[in-house]
């Protein structure tokens, strides 16, 4: 399995490296153009610590003494979709605050993603599960559990359509990774935990759910 988790600075010189020889430029002047592109203060020792970071990874190649420094054939083959991580998510008690701040991102194989269109592959960014609340769930084509320290891949173009996916529901700032139940005889949706252990499930009336944000459908599971 191919799956590499980069700090965003580490993607943020990856990016830079396409536009520049990075051997050619200070440590100072690396970190310079690393802020621009993240919008905040970067440190020339976190620009070198990352850098050399990309080239343990063997996603640079060259070296600094050479003056000559690239992206290696590895981070320009296109096989390698660069996932933001938008925070957690919860699978267990609703305690975990939404965060829509890219914490990082994780580089992975395009193979190990199954999505309906190119279109889509481009909108995934990935949330952390928290708990254990969907680990007997059957996400994906793969029919994968979800269990803590997971990334979960969502869309967050789902079409409105929420009836018995597992979706991303945010409820008074809490992320909770559940599976939609609609039950229009007793006029509520139930968000239903899938797990060997006893969580409970969280019940809401039809109208509540104006005040409740789907953040997106979950599409599929990397592990941990």
């Amino acid at each position: 399995m191919y799956c590499i988790f980069m700090h965003e600075v580490q993607t943020a010189i990856l990016h830079l490296a396409n536009e520049h020889n990075l051997g050619e430029l200070s440590y100072q002047e690396m970190a310079n153009l690393v802020e621009v592109r993240l919008g905040y203060n970067v440190h020339k020792q976190t620009a070198k610590h990352h850098f050399e970071q990309l080239l343990k990874r063997k996603m640079l190649t060259g070296s600094k003494k050479s003056g000559d420094v690239r992206p290696s054939s590895t981070a320009n083959s296109g096989l390698l979709l660069s996932l933001p991580i938008m925070g957690n998510a919860n699978c267990g008690e609703a305690l975990e605050v939404a965060d829509d701040k890219v914490q990082g991102y994780v580089q992975i194989s395009k193979r190990l993603i199954h999505v309906d269109s190119p279109a889509q592959l481009k909108r995934l960014f990935g949330l952390r599960a928290v708990g254990e609340s969907m680990n007997t769930a059957a996400v994906g084509t793969k029919k994968q559990p979800i269990v803590d320290g997971d990334i979960v891949l969502v869309d967050p173009s789902f079409g409105g359509n929420t009836k018995d996916k597992y979706m991303v529901a945010v409820i008074e700032g809490a992320a909770n990774i559940k599976r939609v139940v609609h039950d229009p005889e007793h006029n509520r949706v139930v968000l239903r935990s899938e797990s060997n252990k006893k969580y409970p499930d969280i019940y809401l009336h039809e109208d509540d759910l104006e005040h409740v944000f789907f953040a997106g459908e979950v599409k599929g599971v990397i592990k941990a």
